[in-house]
């Protein structure tokens, strides 16, 4: 990416005639010009100066996708003039206001949220005002786009036309899971990424920015909330209950879901009145109470040693199962672990009835 260019010129490999001749082009951002095609101009903060845009990592492959990291310290103006590329952020951190506030598609953006930053149809006098902004931005060519719909060979070449900058309700962790997996993936290639794994991600990015962001091409019913919800805490139940011996974070079960731990911590509120965290302890605790039911002489296993297997400590073991199964784990074990009585000498047993 250009964040080696100088202020005022355009970072290296762009052709000349990419861009409009921006108004005040001479004191943009490079960085944001190069990351989001936005002409932005740092803003003082009192007596400080402005700070511009810092790349943070960059990677991928120019035209075909390219993927930044890229913290904006401060506040910023941006100006949207439209471009010939498609540009997705995923707000990291910060807030992405709207300068015009009658704009009906503008809406404020936070961390966890997902913006459509740029593409040929942005209106001209889009504006925007970001604070201390870390972004994950994404690029991918127009024609790209447009020959994922299969319009390459249309006598215009016209790309689908996006209707809005926002996702469809529900859609935004979508995108959010895709571009966050290939942004890894091409970090770690680097400049060696083969084209055999590079083209299929940026096709898969494409497809998904059409899927998630409303356009003239694909026509997406958004997804009741509560149907949502509901497959969102399938995806995530699943994976917890094939995974009850990991030491799961909640980001990972919300990745595993494709959403935000906010929103799955919401979703598991909503229908089924717990939390990720408990649902996990749950089931895990079910795990040892089938151990302690199955143990047998001399097997070595101990309250101690089931607690330990599935992540609790003794104390937090004994509280959590007497909570949910009204005995103490040691009585389970004591009874079902038989210990035979020695029969003295002389003395016969009967053997079993057939």
């Amino acid at each position: 990416m250009g964040s080696g260019s100088p202020a005022g010129a355009l970072p290296q490999g762009w052709e000349p005639d990419r861009h409009r001749a921006y108004p005040g082009l001479l004191g943009a951002d490079p960085v944001l010009l190069d990351a989001c095609d936005w002409v932005a101009n740092p803003l003082p903060r009192g007596d400080r100066p402005p700070h511009p845009a810092r790349l943070v990592v960059a990677a991928g492959t120019p035209g075909v996708v390219r993927s930044a990291r890229v913290e904006v310290p401060g506040e910023t103006d941006v100006h949207v003039p439209g471009s010939r590329d498609v540009v997705v952020l995923s707000l990291l951190g910060g807030v992405v206001d709207p300068i015009d506030p009658s704009d009906s598609d503008a809406r404020r953006v936070g961390a966890g949220d997902v913006l459509l930053a740029n593409h040929p149809d942005v209106p001209a006098d889009l504006r925007w005002q970001v604070r201390d902004a870390s972004l994950l931005a994404v690029r991918l060519p127009a024609s790209l786009v447009a020959d994922v719909m299969g319009r390459r060979d249309d006598a215009s070449r016209r790309p689908p036309r996006f209707t809005s900058c926002t996702a469809h309700g529900g859609l935004g962790p979508r995108w959010w899971h895709a571009a966050s997996a290939v942004h890894a993936l091409l970090a770690e290639l680097g400049d060696a990424g083969s084209q055999l794994v590079v083209a299929p991600a940026a096709r898969m990015l494409a497809a998904t920015a059409l899927a998630c962001f409303p356009n003239d091409a694909v026509q997406v019913v958004p997804r009741e909330p509560s149907r949502a919800g509901s497959a969102t805490v399938r995806r995530a139940v699943s994976y917890i209950e094939s995974h009850p011996d990991v030491d799961l974070t909640t980001q990972q079960v919300a990745d595993a879901a494709f959403v935000t731990p906010r929103a799955l911590q919401m979703a598991f509120r909503r229908q089924l009145d717990t939390t990720p965290t408990a649902y996990l302890r749950g089931v895990r605790l079910a795990q040892a109470d089938d151990e302690l039911r199955s143990a047998e002489p001399g097997d070595g296993r101990s309250v101690t040693s089931i607690a330990h297997r599935w992540g609790f400590t003794s104390s937090s073991f004994s509280r959590h199962y007497r909570a949910a199964y009204g005995r103490a784990p040691s009585e389970v074990l004591r009874t079902t672990v038989i210990v035979p009585v020695p029969v003295p000498r002389g003395v016969e047993v009967d053997a079993p009835q057939r």
